[in-house]
């Protein structure tokens, strides 16, 4: 029981840590004049007062944010999906647990490197929400996993732990050390899918995996690549975005090539034969 508590505390408290850390760098951040958190004020001056509604420049940083804000908005029930389903079956069979690790792990990196590099909060806003959602599914596998050891929970607990109050000071690490964590982030990234590819590969099916979650994982992913290389010109940040996107699409197009298997196990109808006889 103690031990349960520990890990509740420690998984919530990486959360916390990123969201405190993320309103002290957003107010410390230099501030980009904006009305109504969509327009800069050239170009609500362009739109309202010279009736120019048509300037491609401002169009396109106008949609960016738009685009922006609303996969942010989408990002609060991108992995609700997925826990609600785990939580009405009570399994996470078929699923990667190092999926979900490294995935922590991976939004761990994209929070601190987004803060750091002062991204803006309409092109990295969804990391620290899709944290709180990861931390979750990582509670639900220590819950209903009988596989997964006390050890295995308490030493990824202190990791999780430590390494998030690293992430979250920034006079621990270098710029080497930023940039290091960026390029090693886009290999976590095909370190967490590809076990998953490979296993959905395997089993000719998606197991207990929610599609919408995945596909709002892509679709998500294809839109933010957009408002990246409207907003930023970070090449790393950018890379990111086009690998999530192949891998991703990658998940989907399984589901659509396993959809019946996910729905309609394979039954081995020998053994059914054999209780009739």
């Amino acid at each position: 029981m103690f031990m349960a508590k520990f890990n509740i505390v420690a998984l919530l408290a990486i959360a916390a840590l990123s969201v405190v850390e993320a309103s002290v760098s957003a107010s410390n951040a230099p501030s980009v004049p904006l009305k109504w958190f969509v327009f800069r004020e050239d170009c609500f001056d362009t739109f309202f007062e010279k009736k120019d509604f048509f300037n491609k420049e401002c169009l396109k940083i106008t949609i960016s944010k738009c685009i922006g804000y609303t996969i942010i908005a989408g990002a609060f029930i991108i992995k609700v999906p997925q826990i609600l389903k785990i939580l009405k079956s009570k399994s996470v069979e078929g699923i990667s647990k190092y999926l979900y690790y490294i995935d922590l792990l991976m939004y761990m990196n994209s929070t601190g490197y987004s803060l750091h590099m002062k991204i803006p909060f309409s092109v990295s806003g969804e990391n620290i929400i899709i944290l709180i959602q990861l931390a979750i599914i990582v509670l639900q596998f220590w819950t209903y996993s009988k596989t997964i050891t006390a050890l295995e929970k308490f030493i990824l607990s202190a990791f999780f732990f430590v390494y998030s109050f690293i992430l979250l000071n920034d006079t621990l690490l270098s710029e080497e050390a930023w940039t290091f964590i960026a390029q090693i982030n886009i290999l976590l990234l095909c370190s967490s899918r590809l076990p998953q590819i490979f296993t959905n590969f395997q089993n000719k099916s998606t197991g207990n995996l929610a599609f919408i979650t995945f596909f709002l994982g892509f679709g998500g992913s294809l839109a933010r690549l957009g408002t990246v290389i409207v907003e930023t010109d970070d090449f790393v940040f950018l890379l990111g975005f086009v690998v999530a996107v192949c891998l991703n699409g990658i998940i989907v197009l399984q589901f659509i090539l396993y959809w019946n298997n996910s729905k309609h196990p394979k039954v081995d109808n020998t053994k059914k034969e054999k209780k009739n006889q």
